[in-house]
């Protein structure tokens, strides 16, 4: 296996066919693009920690978190961001909270009465009132 410490490279692809990249004993593997952009293609599969400092984005049509802890810093979530109308092609949107075995229960903006709603059985929705 070939090393290299500390040098100042340009463009490197790495294909492995049925391996790994294996930094051993405990050593950090580092991907720094000083200023640019690191490309990670197809997938990622990773069995320790990974810290990402600067912004990370993401491109596909899903996003699975599977996580027993999720914390945001930001104070409000914003959903339904690419919609472009009056918003009723939007459908409702909100939170849904999974139960198991119980029915799931919602909170979310109802787009056809323009209303704050909400349900307790998953099927039945109330709208919460008005505090105007």
């Amino acid at each position: 296996m070939e090393t290299t410490s500390g040098a100042t490279l340009g463009t490197i692809d790495i294909g492995l066919t049925a391996g790994q990249i294996d930094t051993n004993s405990g050593y950090n593997l580092t991907l720094d693009s000083d200023g640019g952009n690191v490309y990670i293609n197809d997938n990622l599969y990773v069995s320790e920690n990974v810290v990402i400092t600067g912004d990370l984005t993401v491109n596909g049509t899903t996003t699975n978190i599977d996580t027993t802890n999720l914390v945001i810093e930001d104070n409000l979530i914003l959903l339904n961001k690419n919609e472009t109308g009056a918003g009723v092609t939007a459908g409702s949107a909100g939170v849904e909270i999974e139960r198991g075995s119980a029915n799931n229960v919602q909170i979310r903006w109802n787009e056809t009465s323009d209303r704050w709603e909400t349900t307790t059985n998953g099927s039945t929705y109330i709208e919460i009132p008005d505090q105007d």
